[in-house]
């Protein structure tokens, strides 16, 4: 699903059956860069545990984007008095 078209579904100017349509994605989750939607059958044993998964993604990538911030950069001298960034 492009960026587009998920901010026109955060927006309520697509619903979530029009995007299901437009992908085929009936049955199916859409992902993308920065979201998740859900397109199984609403209130299905697959839909329930689609959400439970979804929000231990979710929190598992607020978690990894979170020590990232708290791990500091270390530099290292390399050859002719440059240094490099080391991530």
């Amino acid at each position: 699903m492009t960026d587009r078209d998920a901010e026109l579904f955060v927006n309520r100017k697509v619903s979530r059956v029009q995007l299901a349509r437009k992908y085929q994605a009936e049955n199916y989750i859409l992902v993308g860069k920065s979201y998740v939607l859900n397109c199984l059958k609403f209130d299905s044993d697959e839909c329930k545990l689609a959400n439970k998964n979804i929000e231990s993604l979710m929190e598992l990538s607020e978690n990894i984007k979170m020590s990232e911030v708290i791990q500091a950069p270390t530099i290292y001298p390399i050859q002719k008095g440059k240094a490099v960034q080391k991530l």
